[in-house]
């Protein structure tokens, strides 16, 4: 049986172990456990019976990288797609180099920033259905990121509103000086009056 090995990282005939035929209404689904033989790691696939037999194994566990949704932008996806694969060849300056560039099209999707890259299709169908999902990817989740600091800094207090708080709040400190100062005198005044009697 032909499986993908995930600690090889490459396709071996496994060695099956055992089966189990999970008997349902409408799906007959087979699971094969079994190792690879290079590695000795475990591989669980299945498989579906389509009538005419068995079909191609797929590889369960470990579990497969998983897609991105369909309503990410193409050009996200194969940037993502692009970067996962140059990581896997251990590639790693050009899985970063696209990494970058699934950020920008991120960015660019959410309206955050200028971005070098061309991501405008399907702008509006991403920002609308990333905010219709309960869930987020870490994808959707640094691009959130990015877009709440931007807001942040656009935001962000100017100097001269800087000064107003610094010289605000050093009048608080003097005001709050000068009353200790006064009680320490109404005490002193107190003390001098409770002394003469």
């Amino acid at each position: 049986m032909l499986l993908e090995c995930h600690h090889c990282e490459a396709i071996v005939d496994a060695k099956e172990i055992a089966n189990f035929v999970d008997v349902d209404e409408a799906w007959n689904t087979k699971y094969t456990f079994g190792n690879c033989p290079a590695c000795n790691s475990a591989l669980l696939a299945r498989q579906f019976d389509t009538g005419d037999g068995w079909d191609k194994p797929v590889r369960v566990f470990p579990p497969r990288d998983r897609n991105l949704h369909s309503s990410v932008p193409k050009p996200i996806r194969a940037a993502f797609t692009e970067g996962r694969a140059c990581f896997r060849a251990k590639l790693f300056t050009a899985a970063a180099i696209m990494c970058r560039k699934t950020l920008e099209g991120i960015c660019s999707a959410h309206g955050v920033g200028s971005s070098t890259a061309d991501f405008s299709n399907g702008q509006k169908s991403f920002a609308r259905s990333a905010t219709k999902q309960r869930t987020m990817s870490p994808l959707q989740l640094r691009g959130k990121t990015l877009a709440i600091r931007s807001n942040l800094r656009k935001r962000s207090l100017s100097t001269s509103s800087l000064t107003d708080i610094s010289s605000k709040s050093s009048k608080s400190v003097e005001r709050r000086q000068s009353r200790h100062q006064r009680k320490r005198q109404q005490r002193s005044r107190k003390a001098a009056a409770s002394d003469k009697s």
